[in-house]
């Protein structure tokens, strides 16, 4: 399978954010800040062993989630923000994002 990047991009100010692929939760962290000057928090690349993948990401404190499936049979590139209403919102591109 290819590759999955998952960036946590706008909108994060101190969470605890858990990703979890097909309900197995493989990456957790606490404290997550955007950094304003580029727009992110934190990158995440794996490889998924399945052509669809299962996403699910959740802000503990802020009891907000999203779930979504993404093609992984070629590369994919997911950007997730929080908006200002405080949901979280998600974007895929097969090319990476770009940061300054």
């Amino acid at each position: 399978m290819a590759r999955l990047c998952i960036d946590l991009q706008e909108g994060f100010a101190g969470d605890t954010v858990v990703i979890s692929l097909h309900g197995k939760e493989f990456f957790r962290e606490a404290n997550l800040r955007t950094r304003l000057q580029i727009g992110l928090a934190k990158s995440i690349a794996l490889e998924p062993d399945q052509a669809l993948t299962s996403v699910e990401i959740h802000l503990v404190e802020r009891k907000v989630s999203t779930a979504f499936a993404v093609d992984t049979s070629q590369p994919a590139f997911v950007g997730v923000s929080v908006d200002p209403g405080g949901s979280l919102v998600h974007r895929v591109s097969r090319e990476p994002f770009g940061y300054v």
